[in-house]
């Protein structure tokens, strides 16, 4: 059952994170892919209060159907006409139905987020449940069969929290890597305008073959049955139970602080790695591969540190995962990225640009190209050539490392585009910064995987099916991680600085962490769920 819900998850995200990704470099009114994922994550956020209830009401499984809709939604409106600008009327859309469009798509997503990732939190912990009290057995998980025994009970249903977890998360972080570098072939093998139709289409069927396998092949999971010597009944989920379980329950709110850390890495990542690393070292191009890299290291090591918490339980994990992010935010709080230059070669003038009346000194980033070469020109005599020739490009510098009348910071002006890497254009980077850029992705998805892959095992695992606050242990989750999210969309749009985003996240790394260890040794054991006012301080350590 794990392994069918990951598959189909996987297909459902290799689609939609590819069009997250790449939503920024479509051509559309300015600033609508940061408007349009505010809106998901901001209705994200307000409608993880009430869905416990109703998930509760339809199940995980409908809930995950229904909240997956709107995420195929979103892919197909990227084969919507698009923006009209520059006096072209045909077959395109005003800014303002375009907008509207877009940031429909974006809320209807956030509608349906909480009912995907709430269903999935709790279909995942009936599934683990089961596979513990009925030797695991996918075609008896139904039937309601009763229960094996409860010896060690909690302790088994822990481990295989940690190990469903464990399966379902190196898929989903596959699924990013897969879907991002099947984008970037398509988008390099298919020529002209046709290729975002192409790689579009591509999406929504993949997004839909997720959808219809979530329907077809996932049973339909119930809630483990009491153990006969289980006298107390399930409590009820209520509307704003969600809201009363951080405000009351200290096993709760004191792994918050971590959700909202792991929300505002996710944004760090998506967001101000891809643009002040891979996009201005070597070029938006390279970014693709670059997040794809990420997702495939982040697979690899969600396998790794599932292993590592099964064999030394989740403070060992947590404990690497935080010097892992701690060691990544205090190294780029004080290493440059330097930006991928324009080679002097295609740049008009260049050769006025020099240090000591020797060689060239690039400058430029952004390029527009120059007039074109007449047939005639032999290749012998090069139409630009240190910057002299009849059809060199006019180069600029970034629009400026400040904001500028709106401008993001690091941004070609209107009418240019940035030199990169992989379109041969810009001087060779160096070597080393390269392999920085990579490790730097390496060291934190290394971290992340505990942080996705573990914490909501920790979850599943403190907060039973049978307490009544599993479906808002999991909305907690994602209320807080979108939260997050938000947090470093709204930081990131207003500040533009790599370093002063990697104190921040540093400082909440730290706060977060101590409320971990608070956690674990003060309120409950994180591996087993049992509460130290039950068992004594140390009991269960041995």
């Amino acid at each position: 059952m794990a392994l069918l819900q990951s598959g189909a998850f996987f297909l459902i995200f290799a689609a939609f994170n590819a069009a997250q990704s790449l939503a920024g470099v479509i051509p559309g009114p300015p600033n609508i892919a940061s408007y349009q994922f505010a809106a998901l994550y901001g209705t994200y956020t307000l409608l993880c209060i009430p869905a416990p209830k109703i998930v509760d009401w339809l199940g995980p499984k409908l809930s995950m159907v229904l909240g997956a809709v709107p995420y195929t939604l979103l892919v197909v409106s990227f084969l919507f006409p698009g923006y009209c600008h520059g006096g072209v009327v045909d077959h395109c859309w005003s800014e303002g139905t375009v907008t509207a469009v877009k940031l429909t798509a974006g809320a209807l997503v956030g509608v349906g987020a909480p009912l995907l990732w709430t269903g999935q939190g709790i279909y995942l912990a009936r599934a683990a449940a089961w596979s513990v009290q009925l030797g695991g057995g996918a075609e008896t998980a139904t039937s309601g069969t009763s229960l094996l025994g409860s010896i060690g009970l909690k302790e088994r249903v822990g481990e295989a929290n940690k190990e469903f977890n464990g399966l379902f998360f190196t898929l989903f972080q596959a699924s990013g890597a897969t879907g991002l570098c099947v984008s970037s072939l398509i988008l390099t093998l298919v020529k002209g305008t046709e290729a975002l139709p192409v790689l579009f289409i591509a999406l929504a069927s993949c997004c839909g073959c997720g959808i219809v396998a979530l329907v077809c092949l996932l049973p339909a999971l119930k809630a483990v049955p009491k153990d006969a010597d289980d006298t107390e009944d399930k409590a009820e989920v209520t509307l704003f139970q969600t809201l009363e379980l951080f405000f009351t329950d200290s096993r709760m709110y004191l792994l918050v602080p971590n959700v909202i850390y792991n929300g505002m890495s996710l944004g760090f990542i998506w967001f101000t790695y891809n643009a002040y690393v891979w996009g201005t070292g070597l070029g938006a191009s390279f970014v693709g591969f670059g997040s794809a890299a990420f997702y495939l290291v982040n697979a690899a090591c969600t396998q790794l540190t599932k292993i590592m918490a099964k064999k030394h339980g989740q403070m060992s994990v947590m404990t690497l995962a935080t010097a892992c992010h701690a060691l990544f935010f205090l190294f780029f709080m004080f290493y440059d990225v330097d930006p991928a230059l324009c080679d002097p070669e295609i740049c008009a003038g260049t050769h006025h640009l020099s240090m000591n009346g020797t060689k060239p000194l690039p400058l430029y980033s952004c390029f527009k190209k120059g007039p074109p070469v007449n047939s005639s020109t032999t290749l012998t005599s090069l139409p630009c050539h240190g910057g002299t020739g009849p059809s060199c490009d006019t180069c600029e510098v970034f629009t400026a490392h400040t904001r500028n009348g709106g401008d993001r910071a690091q941004a070609c002006g209107d009418g240019y585009a940035q030199c990169e890497w992989l379109h041969g254009n810009v001087l060779p980077p160096k070597a080393m910064a390269v392999v920085i850029f990579f490790a730097g992705a390496f060291v934190f998805a290394l971290g992340d995987s505990v942080w996705e892959g573990q914490v909501p095992a920790i979850l599943q695992t403190l907060f039973d099916s049978k307490s009544g606050k599993q479906e808002s242990a999991m909305a907690n989750l994602k209320l807080f991680q979108s939260l997050g999210i938000t947090i470093t969309f709204v930081i990131a749009a207003n500040m533009d600085d790599i370093k002063k985003e990697s104190l921040i996240l540093l400082c909440t790394l730290v706060v977060s962490s101590l409320a971990l260890v608070l956690a674990h040794f003060k309120v409950a054991n994180l591996d087993t769920g049992k509460l130290r006012s039950e068992v004594g301080m140390y009991d269960d350590l041995a």
